[in-house]
């Protein structure tokens, strides 16, 4: 799970790339979040977040943040431990796999063929909705880039209740703000 404000520029991205809309200044950004509610074969953040909620219930989820898994190796840690409790690695080894994660992602990086699906190391002018986004990709950067019609159409596909639901947000209001 991932913050779905955050998530919203990645997929607007992805589906740009695939000719899917033309929407990429980012006074366009509440019109990306209406298609994708709308036409988006796929669904929203909200819709895929309700989905989650209906199948977290029982002992055999786990539920990880995206946010929680890169800040620290003992989300990592709890990953391993869930799919093998009798894990016989040492914690030490596990946060050493933990810290060579930014080595195996600069080494994707470098892959040409990724920098164009992906958009790393791409430039794109402060107007378009993905130039914060490209200085932050693993970072949250959707408070600089969102506007207030951006927010409102967020909040508008039911994703206000979810945000809190998953401690994204703790004010219902925020998208006013």
């Amino acid at each position: 799970m991932r913050d779905g404000r955050d998530t919203t520029i990645s997929l607007a991205f992805m589906t740009l790339q695939n000719r899917q809309h033309s929407f990429s200044d980012k006074s366009e950004l509440a019109d990306f979040i209406r298609w994708v509610s709308q036409s988006y074969v796929f669904g929203d953040w909200a819709t895929h977040a309700r989905n989650l909620m209906q199948l977290l219930p029982g002992p055999d989820k786990f539920l990880v943040r995206y946010e929680d898994l890169v800040a620290s190796d003992e989300t990592f840690i709890g990953i391993v431990d869930f799919f093998d409790p009798g894990n016989r690695l040492p914690r030490a080894h596990l946060s050493q796999l933990f810290k060579e994660r930014d080595t195996v992602a600069e080494r994707i990086k470098s892959q040409p063929a990724v920098n164009d699906q992906w958009g790393f190391g791409q430039t794109f002018e402060p107007g378009s909705m993905f130039h914060e986004w490209s200085l932050n990709r693993q970072g949250s950067s959707w408070r600089e880039a969102w506007d207030a019609a951006a927010k409102r159409a967020f909040h508008e596909t039911g994703a206000t209740e979810l945000l809190i639901e998953f401690g994204y947000e703790t004010d219902p209001d925020w998208w006013r703000h």
